[in-house]
């Protein structure tokens, strides 16, 4: 099977934007799956992008086409068809971008009709196309991001195939030590685009009603807000270093006001790390609240948010136990062999029909 993947988010080295896609890519290839990738970085050029898109349409040899991020990447594709589309939507490109004026939601309309088959990476996802779309049922499954749960792991857990080269394994005290994080205190994770749409605004009003709780945000920021000494921003990081901070920290906290399947929280989950988030998008697909992790509900109830960070936080046990419940969920259910193996079998069905 050979497979002509376009997508517009892409890292560059630089940036770790659309890092998920990169890694689904290669979990494929591990499967015998032969990519050929266009590919946009974020400071790349969408003329470039589809001018080598057009190109590969035209004069390589493949079998089907997948696209990720509805009509953005699918648009060369619509115009120059000659193999079976698949296409991936990962969130905004199906909850927000249709809305934005006449031209995208004829664009998005477009796709819908000219695609052989959907992916969508969460129950919502799919609910929203069939329901505000009318996208045939047996034309679209749910099929969630995935994580390498090898790659992110509890430090407490002893790898059977160890890819990343560490010294041994280190405990928490000596992964603080390492990045410069106090020992005794809470400490709060956040990983993601530091932006409004991310309830940015949220952590900070917690940060400033639990003092003695230090709240760490690691992303691109692109929201001005007032700093605090238990409010520290970070710039992005690397998944080599990322998995560290999910197990230097106690809780990861995601009040975000828009999801389609955030890997941040596939990510935390797989390292131990138990997640406090929105129930929006397809992280009820990921926590069982109470269970695999706590959902909220309302964020506009923001005391009742501050109470909930604050009992969970100080109850050790229960972390523990919701930590290990949901790192054994996300390796059922979550990890990337198994996505890809699903996908894999959606490019022979539509390959054969």
């Amino acid at each position: 099977m050979k497979v002509l993947v376009l997508s517009n988010i892409y890292p560059d080295g630089k940036s770790y934007h659309g890092e998920f896609i990169k890694r689904q890519v290669e979990s494929l290839e591990k499967k015998k799956v032969i990519v050929i990738k266009s590919t946009k970085t974020k400071k790349g050029s969408y003329f470039l992008f589809y001018l080598q898109s057009i190109y590969y349409i035209l004069f390589k040899k493949y079998d089907i086409i997948h696209a990720h991020y509805g009509f953005h990447s699918a648009l060369p594709a619509l115009i120059f068809k000659r193999k079976n589309l698949i296409i991936t939507y990962h969130g905004s490109d199906a909850l927000l971008e249709p809305y934005r004026n006449f031209l995208y939601n004829f664009l998005h309309r477009l796709t819908i009709k000219r695609t052989d088959f959907i992916i969508a990476v969460s129950k919502g996802i799919k609910q929203a196309l069939i329901r505000k779309f009318n996208v045939n049922k047996l034309k679209i499954s749910v099929i969630s991001c995935g994580v390498n749960t090898d790659l992110f792991y509890p430090i407490s857990v002893q790898r059977s195939r160890i890819e990343i080269p560490v010294q041994g394994l280190p405990n928490k005290k000596e992964l603080r030590k390492e990045l410069n994080l106090p020992e005794s205190k809470n400490i709060i994770l956040f990983v993601g685009e530091v932006s409004y749409n991310k309830g940015v605004d949220i952590i900070y009003e917690c940060a400033k009603a639990l003092k003695d709780n230090l709240f760490i945000l690691i992303g691109n920021i692109k929201y001005q807000i007032n700093s605090l000494t238990n409010f520290v921003l970070i710039g992005p990081k690397p998944n080599s270093e990322l998995y560290k901070w999910f197990n230097a920290c106690d809780l990861f906290f995601l009040p975000s006001r828009s999801e389609g399947m955030p890997v941040s929280v596939l990510e935390a989950m797989s390292c131990g790390l138990p997640v406090l988030a929105s129930s929006i998008g397809g992280i009820p697909d990921i926590i069982k609240d109470g269970k695999t992790g706590w959902l909220i509900d309302n964020l506009d109830e923001k005391d009742k948010i501050i109470n909930k960070l604050n009992t969970i936080i100080n109850n050790t046990s229960m972390l523990e136990t919701v930590g290990k419940d949901g790192r054994e969920n996300i390796i059922k259910d979550f990890n990337e062999d198994k996505v890809a193996e699903e996908i894999k079998t959606i490019y022979n069905r539509v390959f054969l029909s």
